[in-house]
């Protein structure tokens, strides 16, 4: 896997939450995914992975900020960051992530009731859109 961005757009936590993790356990098998959300929602991540997603269950790690070090400790392995919350929250942890230069993959999950830009503007700097259906190129958006 190369440094892969992709986004999406939410209505809300849960509906992220599904959207990821039935991409994730459809299309990777050997990844650490790590979930930064702007508003703590592990319990609530913890019982829709445990309902939906069991297989998943092992894998993931449950973050609500970034930690530098957790990352450093996955230098060989591929990651799958999902980044969900405000636009303002996701330029920001993006940011922050920038400096990565090994294997990771990028879900931005933007909640649509809290989009300032417009939503092709977003789109454009990703490098597919992902949605109930699956994932799309952005050529095809």
């Amino acid at each position: 896997m190369k440094n892969i961005k992709l986004c999406s757009f939410v209505a809300n936590y849960t509906h992220s939450c599904i959207i990821t993790s039935n991409f994730i356990s459809k299309e990777f098998k050997d990844a650490k995914v790590i979930y930064i959300n702007e508003n703590s929602q592990k319990e609530k991540l913890e019982k829709i992975v445990n309902k939906y997603f069991k297989n998943l269950n092992k894998e993931i790690i449950y973050m609500e900020w970034l930690n530098e070090e957790v990352i450093n400790d996955y230098v060989s392995e591929n990651i799958i960051l999902v980044v969900n919350g405000s636009e303002s929250f996701i330029t920001k942890v993006n940011s922050y992530i920038s400096f990565i230069k090994h294997n990771v993959l990028v879900i931005n999950c933007y909640n649509i009731s809290q989009i300032k830009s417009n939503i092709s503007d977003i789109v454009m700097v990703h490098d597919y859109f992902l949605n109930t259906e699956g994932v799309k190129s952005i050529n095809a958006c």
